[in-house]
């Protein structure tokens, strides 16, 4: 669609080590909001998360 736009969602993380580029999780947990100084951010912090497979489709999620 023309007026579509990339929706994303920030995950802290205590170990960003252990996460790797391009892979899909689920995860669970407390949803805010972060104000960088310039626009608001949402944020996650996770209570739990899985690595999971790609989806069929993924540009639908």
């Amino acid at each position: 669609a023309a007026d579509a736009r990339p929706i994303f969602i920030l995950l802290q993380h205590t170990h960003p080590e252990a996460l790797e580029n391009d892979r899909w999780v689920r995860a669970k947990g407390t949803l805010s909001v972060k104000n960088d100084g310039r626009i608001e951010l949402p944020w996650l912090t996770p209570s739990f998360w899985e690595d999971v497979e790609e989806p069929k489709s993924p540009f639908l999620y």
